[in-house]
């Protein structure tokens, strides 16, 4: 038998789904990562096209509104601050569903703007789509890495 999932609220009155996340923040989570892939599938395989720039840079834009509503509505975090590591720890662990969702978003929204970076640096430099596309990847799944391991190939081929 399938148990309803039930809503509640915490004490900033932000409703929590049924697995104690605020279903707001869910529901933006969602719709940043679905706005971000078609982006990732653009700049792989027309990285040149305008189109992919123009959906790229709205992409980034739209999830840009989204984390600072993330922001502004997720409540300040006890202890939380970007000047020791225990600040960035707190915001992490004891941050709101919001407020970790706009660290969330800015992630997607910077890792996207890189990848695109990278993308049509390939393209002038005349480096295969197939080639780049594992960068791509690289910088999707692990942010610096990945365009550190780019930069290192630009230093091979250039």
């Amino acid at each position: 038998m399938h148990k309803a999932k039930r809503k509640t609220e915490n004490k900033m009155g932000n409703k929590k789904d049924g697995t104690g996340i605020d279903a707001t923040a869910k529901m933006l989570f969602q719709i940043s990562n679905m706005l971000v892939m078609p982006g990732w599938l653009a700049m792989g395989f027309a990285p040149e096209s305008k189109l992919t720039e123009t959906y790229i840079k709205g992409a980034a834009c739209s999830i840009a509104v989204l984390y600072a509503f993330s922001l502004i509505t997720g409540g300040s975090v006890k202890g939380g601050s970007f000047s020791t590591l225990k600040g960035v720890r707190n915001i992490f662990r004891l941050g709101s569903d919001r407020v970790v969702n706009g660290c969330w978003l800015h992630y997607l929204a910077f890792d996207m703007l890189v990848g695109y970076t990278m993308a049509i640096d390939a393209v002038n430099l005349n480096i295969s789509k197939m080639i780049v596309g594992p960068f791509l990847f690289g910088t999707l799944m692990f942010g610096p890495a990945g365009w550190a391991s780019f930069q290192a190939l630009k230093l091979f081929i250039v």
